[in-house]
């Protein structure tokens, strides 16, 4: 997804953590064909806590990028969290009123996000 944040400044994963269910995200492609896609659910998650992706079932985009707290550690500062947004196609999807459960085959580190 991308950085948080950097020397620069806030990155475009800075944003993704402000998405909250029903907000339509737009991704351009490398063609240069734009999707919308709706998001269901924004979960924050420590990082070994990541869930596997699955390839199966009906399409899903899983955006993630940094969150919660800045930790020290042995390779240096980083974040301790994840912050993942969950979407559907924005044609398929209908309107969400309230976040749906993320895939539960790994332990959420804090209940959903608001926006």
């Amino acid at each position: 997804m991308g950085r948080q944040a950097t020397r620069q400044g806030r990155r475009r994963g800075a944003r993704a953590r402000k998405r909250g269910p029903g907000a339509v995200v737009d991704l351009v492609g490398a063609a240069g064909r734009t999707e919308s896609w709706r998001v269901e659910a924004l979960k924050v998650r420590h990082k070994d806590a990541l869930p596997s992706f699955p390839s199966d079932g009906p399409r899903r985009l899983a955006l993630v990028t940094c969150g919660g707290p800045v930790v020290h550690t042995a390779h240096g500062r980083g974040y301790r969290d994840n912050v993942m947004v969950w979407a559907a196609p924005a044609a398929a999807a209908a309107p969400v009123a309230t976040a749906p459960s993320a895939p539960a085959d790994a332990a959420s580190t804090s209940s959903t996000a608001s926006p």
